[in-house]
Formats: structure tokens, C-alpha cells, sequence
């Protein structure tokens, strides 16, 4: 985090592989080994990027439909690969595909699907933390209403409904305002950094 973005993500990205890889050979204990475990891989990929999204890299449009495609062919392959590495099975595949959508050179203003699509994304982290809570209740309440075992689709689609809409009520009321008042802050003493140390490098 005291890094250069682009210095901290890069260096990050590799000790996680080199982690992975240490404990892949040599099994690390607990809580390491959970530290260890392959899927925080898939974390690194994200924050690659982002990170070439914030360089201004971008894939033409033709490609990145191809490079969806190409990680969706993939996924619905996945379920044969019993003996491939998450990681490969998995995790590049989704990786090819948030990367194609987020880098493509595309220039129009997206849809509403697509913006609605974004904003879930940005709720993605409520979602993350409150589903387990928002949920409980209704797994109580909902199979008086639905029966899963005789309509699994509508009561799975019930607790997501449930599920997204408390993760964009915290989202909304609590994340959103909290993150731009700490950025606010945060820009704020850089600010005065900034100007305190002026008078030190003039003189």
C-alpha cells in the first residue's frame, strides 16, 4: 500500500505466485496453507487487470468478443477437466473474459443493461460481506412459500433477489458514502503534504 500503484501490484502479483508455488511443494501450516490456496491466483489476474486498464491498454472490440468466447467455451469445457488445475480450468477463463469486457476499446455509452451490470459490480463487495446475513431469514422463510425441491430455480432466485438488494442497500448507504469521505480525506492531507513540503524544496 506505501508502494507506487503500479510497483505494489506487480511486486504483490508475484509474491502470491511465488507463495502458491512454495506451498504447492512444500505444504504450509495453517492458517498459511488457506493463505496459499491457489484461488488467491485468480485474485492476482484482477488486479493485472486493473492495473493495465489504468495504463490505458485496450483490445480492439472483434478481439475481445473473441477472447469472451473464447473464456466461455472454456468454463462450459470445464466440468470434463477433472485432472486441470482450478487455475487453468477456471481461473484464466474468467480471467479472459472480465478482461476482454473491461479492455475493450468500446466507445459508445453502454446500455442500461450494462450499466446496471457495472453498478452490481460496484456493489460486489456489500454482496460479498451482507449475502451470508440477508439470506439467513428467507432459507427460513421461503420454502413455506416455494418448495425447493420442486421449484430449485424460484427459490434460488428469491434468495438472490433478497441478496442483491441488501448488498445495494449497504452499497448505498454505507460503502458509497464512507469510501468517497475517506478518499476526500485522503486527497485532502496529500493536498497538505503537498504544500508543506513546497516551501522545502523551493528552498
Amino acid at each position: 500500500m506505501l508502494l507506487p500503484r503500479r510497483i505494489g501490484v506487480l511486486l504483490l502479483a508475484a509474491f502470491l505466485v511465488a507463495f502458491v508455488t512454495f506451498n504447492c511443494f512444500v505444504p504450509l501450516p495453517l492458517p498459511f496453507g488457506y493463505w496459499a490456496d491457489p484461488i488467491v491466483l485468480e485474485f492476482a489476474l484482477g488486479m493485472l487487470i486493473a492495473l493495465a486498464l489504468r495504463w490505458g491498454f485496450r483490445i480492439p472490440p472483434a478481439l475481445a468478443g473473441a477472447l469472451v468466447l473464447a473464456g466461455a467455451l472454456a468454463l462450459v469445457a470445464s466440468d470434463r477437466w477433472t485432472d486441470v488445475h482450478r487455475l487453468f480450468a477456471l481461473g484464466l477463463p474468467s480471467a479472459l473474459i472480465v478482461g476482454a469486457l473491461a479492455l475493450a476499446d468500446y466507445s459508445a455509452r453502454p446500455a442500461l443493461a450494462w450499466r446496471a451490470m457495472s453498478f452490481l459490480g460496484d456493489a460486489s463487495y456489500s454482496l460479498y460481506l451482507v449475502h451470508p446475513l440477508a439470506i439467513t431469514l428467507p432459507r427460513r422463510l421461503f420454502p413455506h412459500l416455494v418448495d425447493p425441491a420442486t421449484s430449485p430455480w424460484l427459490y434460488a432466485g428469491l434468495l438472490v433477489v433478497v441478496a442483491v438488494s441488501a448488498a445495494v442497500a449497504v452499497h448505498l448507504t454505507f460503502e458509497r458514502p464512507v469510501t468517497q469521505y475517506l478518499q476526500r480525506r485522503l486527497a485532502a492531507s496529500f493536498d497538505r503534504a503537498q504544500l508543506e513540503a513546497a516551501p522545502a524544496r523551493a528552498g
